[in-house]
């Protein structure tokens, strides 16, 4: 689960693995070593497990507010189309944007959440929180962006524009 294994005086606070591990799904795996000859607790080993599914591919950009109107700002929507709950840790826009999701955050099934260029201007437009501020405008003549997860799998992609063929109505 991430937690450190060490507690005091040495012993094992946690799980304690002696046996083969069965890996069903894509994974982090973290784990320390205690050496029984010194007693002495290994370096954090991380080890990535990716599999054929893309994990979290139930998420998706939604809508994007890429040109407002002045005294309006730019925002993106992601939602939860699946019917599990995805952990966001290690999510990351890698092209369009700069953010990274943290440790912690959870979408659930049928959740959505907004990431804004102005969190204050956001609440004072729209009434509610944004859940961050990214970093780097939307580019008003359009772009692409990249939603990838913590194993670098791209969970979804949407380029936009404002020529044609692109429609004069969003």
């Amino acid at each position: 689960d991430g937690s450190d294994p060490r507690a005091d005086g040495g012993i094992v606070h946690g799980v304690k693995y002696t046996n083969s591990l069965v890996i069903e799904k894509s994974s982090v795996i973290k784990a320390r070593f205690l050496s029984k000859n010194f007693g002495t607790w290994s370096a954090l080993a991380e080890q990535h497990v990716v599999f054929d599914e893309v994990v979290g591919k139930e998420v998706v950009i939604n809508e994007i507010m890429y040109n407002p109107v002045t005294d309006f700002p730019e925002f993106i929507e992601i939602v939860n189309t699946g019917e599990n709950p995805v952990a966001l840790d290690g999510f990351v826009f890698s092209k369009g944007i700069d953010f990274s999701f943290q440790s912690g955050n959870t979408l659930f099934p049928g959740d959505g959440l907004v990431l804004t260029n102005d969190t204050a201007l956001f609440r004072n437009t729209y009434g509610f929180s944004a859940f961050g501020q990214f970093g780097k405008q939307l580019n008003n003549g359009g772009e692409t962006l990249i939603l990838k997860n913590r194993f670098d799998q791209t969970v979804d992609s949407v380029s936009y524009s404002d020529t044609i063929p692109w429609p004069a109505e969003p």
